[in-house]
């Protein structure tokens, strides 16, 4: 004779929860296995939105089922977190600077920092722009190789802020020299610092990041005579 099916009642402040109860609609163990997983799942999703229900818990522990799905849920959880925390957002991803070897910037122009003026930048002849930002530590970093780059080429050498903000207090304090211009009238790099060397303003080379291992490499190999010191 088949009994009437007990129903489990878990009683939470504020709420009544009702978990399905493992009833054998058939004879078989895959029968009785299918309704404890479709018990065990509902338990879960309780559990997942911070209910902990469970009619009975000693019979959680010893439910396989239970134990399997639980670490099944936690395991996806887990990796789901690190997927989050891991991928990157606009914040982190940089489109590729669009100042690459065999683009013009024949006709660019900004504000000279001396003295306010919004001039064309003279790029006759080859011309070393150099892109950094006061509130770019790796700039901070790079500053003394900037500066024997400069001292090399003298007037050659031109700097290009990517920000107006603190840009007068973040030259005096550091003591840069060469010429530097800021609100250009051309989106110039998307990682700073990056230099570029132009001729008659077409580039023709071009250095991403701060001037340690390959770059100080590079830039040491592209002009004779120059040794960096380096990232400070």
């Amino acid at each position: 004779m088949r009994g009437h099916a007990k129903v489990p009642v878990l009683a939470i402040p504020g709420r009544i929860v009702i978990l399905p109860a493992a009833t054998h609609t058939t004879n078989s163990r895959s029968g009785v296995l299918c309704n404890l997983a479709r018990r065990d799942a509902a338990i879960l999703a309780i559990a997942a939105r911070g209910i902990v229900a469970r009619p009975n818990i000693v019979s959680a522990v010893q439910s396989w089922w239970g134990v399997g799905l639980m670490a099944a849920l936690i395991g996806a959880v887990t990796y789901q977190a690190i997927q989050l925390h891991n991928r990157p957002t606009a914040n982190t991803i940089r489109p590729q600077s669009t100042w690459q070897p065999g683009v013009s910037i024949s006709n660019l122009v900004g504000m000279r920092l001396s003295d306010g003026t919004r001039q064309k930048i003279d790029l006759s002849g080859e011309k070393i722009l150099y892109t950094f930002s006061p509130k770019c530590s790796w700039c901070t970093k790079n500053l003394a190789n900037a500066e024997s780059v400069h001292r090399l080429q003298k007037s050659r050498f031109i700097g290009l802020s990517s920000v107006r903000d603190g840009l007068e207090k973040y030259v005096l304090d550091h003591g840069i020299t060469y010429p530097v211009y800021y609100n250009l009238n051309q989106a110039n790099v998307s990682i700073t610092p990056s230099t570029v060397v132009a001729q008659d303003g077409l580039i023709i080379q071009s250095w991403e990041g701060a001037w340690g291992k390959d770059n100080k490499t590079r830039i040491e190999s592209y002009f004779p005579g120059l040794t960096l010191p380096g990232v400070k």
